[in-house]
């Protein structure tokens, strides 16, 4: 019998010429970070809720430009300014739980840049929406820091 589920590790990792106080800002201001989903090019990610907090909650929307159908409640667990965000999240489509992750977002100096890695431990649920790579809120959301700071270097590891 095969298992529905699926687990995988996600790792995207960029450098920003930016100081890390300004990257931390753009992934934590609820209005910068309103303009930094708005600036991808392959996908939006749209803030509903935001609680910038140990224990708080963001909810928000993301998907293709038009079509921002799936639904991500990230729950904080550890946030250090300028360094890292921990959450859980649950990515949803009309309503149905699809993947379950738990995320990291390291934000480091490195000389003239900020390095930053977000690292993803997903549980993909089953069903073809889970398996389908372009539904990745991680990879919208490097794309719009990209383009929001000017970003250089974009890489998956």
């Amino acid at each position: 019998m095969a298992f529905e589920t699926e687990h995988r590790t996600v790792v995207l990792g960029a450098s920003v010429v930016a100081p890390t106080e300004r990257v931390y800002a753009a992934l934590t201001d609820p209005l910068e970070r309103q303009l930094l989903g708005a600036a991808g090019d392959i996908g939006v990610l749209l803030l509903d809720a935001s609680d910038v907090r140990v224990g708080g909650k963001d909810v928000l929307r993301f998907g293709p430009r038009g079509d921002p159908c799936f639904e991500v409640s990230a729950r904080y667990l550890d946030l250090v300014p300028g360094r890292r965000i921990v959450t859980s999240d649950v990515i949803s489509h009309a309503a149905r739980p699809i993947v379950v992750s738990m995320t990291t977002i390291e934000i480091a100096p490195g000389g003239t840049a900020t390095r930053v890695r977000l690292t993803s431990q997903r549980l993909n649920l089953g069903g073809d929406l889970a398996d389908t790579p372009a539904i990745s809120p991680y990879e919208i959301l490097m794309d719009c820091l990209a383009r929001y700071l000017g970003m250089p270097d974009r890489r998956r590891r």
